[in-house]
């Protein structure tokens, strides 16, 4: 493999000599979800850029346009009191009731990623196949996104595994760590989703998604799956509004008991969000959630965040909402910091039990200190507790100190 990837590189410079298969400029903003790079955490995807796309070239004796690219990060970080040893903490999950974490500290690389980018013009529209992975899974490989897109100057088709079409990346916000942001939409799961730009601002987005029943507790004895997640959205892109979204989802929701009985319910959920640039560097990015049984779609729930099964048998859909704001501040031209806060919430119902979950708060801050066009050095605080009801709720404080290259 790295045979290859060296011989496509020493080809670069003969490519470049070459016109590129797609036209210079790329119809999709580069703030859209399937950008070149996935820009979630990537403290440096403004910076790496060029090309017809950027960072391609075509690949010898083909028409196929070709970019390998990623980046380097290594972390070092310190829990106060988490159960899970990561750099990416879920406040829902890593803080369960009734235990005791105790102080840790860690450093990993795992965070690195790596991506193949390909891209071709057919005589029905441009095509392109986007692979990346990370190193940060649970059998250290993990995959990320792993999708096919096919469009013409209106009408675009993506399948495979990306970010949720019910998501707006835009609102995430830069942080150095893998922290997830309580009261935030943020999922990455197959799909097969069409997109209408109904205008140059607007785009009108519908898909079916993989569904997942796993976010429903009690006496459980398996999770099924009658029918994909459905979901649309409508996202504005105009001036300083970087991206506004207003997206809904309707889900399926079935277990399997130990009696035999299948019962079932529906959820939905919907999401009004905004990313705005109010001065030219400086972002504020909000979103609020709402639904019943929405749960893993509300970052900061915990592992029953979408429903119950009831003593009677039957699911029991829980209301939950979230809601997150963040303020990206830039000191220099070198040096920023974002700010961020976040809460999720879902009702607990009586019969659930005296440490049931009930809700998780989360605030961050970092400094981000660009050494040179591809390096990035950050130092990151993140807090989160979780809520109980009946018992004491616990806290987390978590201080990163991280680097990125490309």
């Amino acid at each position: 493999m790295l045979v290859v990837a060296l011989a496509l590189i020493a080809s670069a410079g003969l490519a470049q000599q070459r016109r590129d298969t797609l036209p210079a400029r790329d119809t999709l903003r580069a703030r859209d979800t399937t950008d070149t790079r996935d820009r979630v955490d990537d403290l440096n995807a403004d910076a790496v850029k060029g090309g017809a796309f950027p960072g391609s070239f075509v690949i010898p004796g083909t028409e196929v346009s070709l970019a390998i690219g990623g980046f380097i990060k290594a972390v070092g970080f310190y829990d106060s009191d988490a159960n899970d040893r990561s750099p990416d903490f879920f406040p829902g999950q890593d803080l369960p009731p009734n235990e005791i974490g105790g102080g840790m500290y860690a450093m990993t690389a795992g965070l690195s990623r790596v991506f193949l980018d390909t891209r071709a013009r057919t005589q029905h529209g441009d095509v392109r196949g986007y692979l990346e992975i990370d190193f940060n899974g649970p059998s250290v490989t993990k995959l990320r996104h792993a999708y096919l897109r096919l469009r013409n100057e209106r009408i675009e088709v993506v399948a495979g595994q990306t970010w949720s079409t019910f998501m707006n990346a835009s609102v995430k916000p830069p942080m150095m760590g893998e922290s997830k942001l309580s009261g935030i939409t943020e999922i990455r799961q197959a799909q097969i989703r069409f997109s209408d730009h109904l205008s140059k601002n607007l785009t009108f987005s519908a898909a079916v998604e993989n569904p997942s029943s796993d976010d429903v507790g009690g006496a459980v004895e398996q999770a099924r799956t009658p029918a994909p997640d459905a979901m649309a959205s409508l996202a504005l892109e105009r001036g300083k509004f970087t991206r506004v979204e207003l997206s809904g989802l309707a889900r399926r929701l079935q277990v399997l008991l130990a009696d035999g009985s299948t019962p079932s319910a529906t959820a939905w959920g919907a999401q009004l969000s905004a990313a705005i640039e109010p001065i030219p560097k400086h972002e504020l990015r909000v979103a609020g959630l709402l639904g019943d049984g929405i749960g893993r779609y509300v970052q900061g729930l915990d592992q029953a965040g979408a429903a119950f099964v009831s003593p009677n048998g039957e699911i029991d859909t829980r209301r939950a909402w979230g809601a997150s704001a963040s303020w990206e501040q830039p000191w220099s031209e070198s040096l920023r910091s974002v700010f961020a806060a976040g809460a999720a919430h879902a009702d607990a119902p009586p019969y659930a039990g005296p440490d049931t979950f009930e809700r998780t708060d989360f605030l961050s801050a970092n400094l981000l200190l660009r050494t040179s066009k591809y390096t990035t050095i950050a130092l990151e605080y993140v807090y989160g507790q979780r809520r109980n009801t009946g018992v004491a709720s616990r806290h987390n404080d978590q201080v990163l100190l991280g680097f990125q290259l490309f």
